[in-house]
């Protein structure tokens, strides 16, 4: 479909060109049961979408055009007698997309992925172990066709190999401990060490736990030779998590609350460059650090209507350190906004419901040096839901209008968003 909409430019309405989309989803989820213990599952998936991107209010270029493709096969066998439990599960992953725009002609990837994974578990009273092998094979080429000159294809492949255990005991009432530890080795870089421990105490009326883990994230294929913004000297990213959760139930709702603090080396982040292209580049440390909150409710009256209210807010600081340009030490990570406030309330009846949903998000800013930025904005949406049941058939309509106060915003600096609009929905279950 076309997909144009209506923005504001100079409080002037404009109408958004050469955002043209079209796409086809597919999905199968076939589940027999083989005997009391035994069961297989087997899903099949495919998508395919071509869509135009459509340029900056700022560019002087129009076409730029994106087609992807994917297909993924899953097959499971699970085996549960007593406390023990096995299961299999292999998956086939093809994913292929396909740029190209007025100044880059050519740029192709086509990924191929094979994974297997075999896993055992254990549960009594108070001891959970799980244990598991992870095999992982993955294929890509990379077609590169740059101002018209001849393509190049580059291939490139990753073989991974895992092993991971995991396990939770009860050390008293209310009181339990669990740890992890995964080991990963790979045929393009060394092998990584994964750890973490949490220690959790829980009644049915509050709780508190605190967590710490020790993390990794290797450079996808993406990162390192995405032919238009690729970067093949991505270092992997390091970093350590301490994470404070606690819940409370009341009679006025239930409260949750979260604290953390996230340290990181060589983190990997996706930024224009001096070209305006989005390229990654690691960057010496962060520090992401914040808390959350969320308050949930739920009132019922007339025996019939359901009043539920779920209010959250994110407060999230997340700054460069150790950079070689001290000025930027202490700034704020691009596009990541510091506040951030959503509440949605839903009024429902049987199979119909109605939901707003209010959101508040904070400035962000666009530059390293957070000298440019893109104002915080409020969007309002609603929703209407109905069920139906047809014979054998169930059906989900919904009815949406979006940013209802016609907001003018941008997320991403000089893209414009729609103004107020509206959308038409049917899901059918056979």
């Amino acid at each position: 479909h076309q997909n144009s909409f209506n923005y504001l430019e100079l409080n002037t309405t404009r109408q958004r060109e050469h955002n043209e989309r079209q796409g086809l989803d597919l999905a199968s989820n076939i589940k027999l049961n083989l005997n009391e213990y035994q069961d297989l599952n087997f899903e099949i998936w495919y998508q395919k979408s071509d869509r135009e991107i459509a340029p900056s209010l700022t560019s002087v270029y129009d076409q730029s055009r994106l087609v992807d493709d994917n297909v993924r096969l899953h097959g499971q066998w699970n085996l549960s007698k007593n406390n023990h439990s096995w299961s299999i599960r292999s998956a086939f992953l093809s994913e292929g997309i396909a740029f190209d725009s007025d100044i880059v002609k050519q740029s192709d990837t086509r990924s191929r992925s094979y994974r297997t994974e075999g896993i055992y578990h254990f549960s009594s009273s108070k001891l959970d172990v799980k244990s598991a092998l992870d095999i992982n094979l993955t294929r890509a080429n990379y077609i590169f066709d740059e101002f018209n000159g001849d393509p190049s294809e580059n291939e490139v492949s990753r073989d991974q190999f895992a092993f991971w255990n995991s396990l939770d005991y009860t050390l008293a009432q209310h009181l339990s401990i669990a740890t992890s530890i995964r080991s990963e080795y790979y045929s393009d870089h060394e092998s990584l060490l994964y750890s973490s421990i949490k220690l959790n105490y829980q009644t049915t009326q509050k709780g508190v736990g605190y967590s710490f883990s020790r993390h990794f994230q290797l450079p996808n294929f993406n990162d390192l030779y995405w032919p238009t913004g690729g970067n093949a000297d991505l270092q992997v990213e390091r970093g350590y998590t301490h994470e404070l959760t606690s819940f409370l139930k009341t009679k006025w709702g239930d409260l949750e609350m979260n604290l953390f603090t996230i340290q990181g080396r060589d983190w990997i982040l996706w930024a224009p460059n001096g070209l305006g292209m989005w390229t990654p580049e690691n960057r010496r440390s962060v520090w992401s650090r914040g808390f959350e909150l969320k308050h949930q409710s739920e009132y019922s009256f007339l025996n019939q209507i359901q009043l539920n209210n779920t209010l959250q807010y994110a407060w999230t600081k997340s700054t460069l350190q150790d950079e070689e340009r001290e000025e930027l030490n202490g700034k704020q990570l691009i596009y990541i906004p510091e506040h951030v406030i959503t509440n949605t309330v839903s009024l429902s009846r049987k199979a119909c419901m109605i939901e707003c949903t209010g959101r508040y998000t904070s400035e962000r800013f666009t530059t390293s040096d957070n000298g440019i930025s893109v104002d915080g904005y409020v969007l309002i949406d609603l929703a209407y839901k109905q069920k139906l049941k047809l014979q054998k058939v169930d059906l989900d309509i919904i009815v949406l209008v979006q940013n209802v106060l016609n907001s003018d915003y941008e997320i991403v600096k000089f893209y414009p968003t729609p103004l107020r609009n509206y959308s038409f929905g049917i899901q059918i279950d056979l």
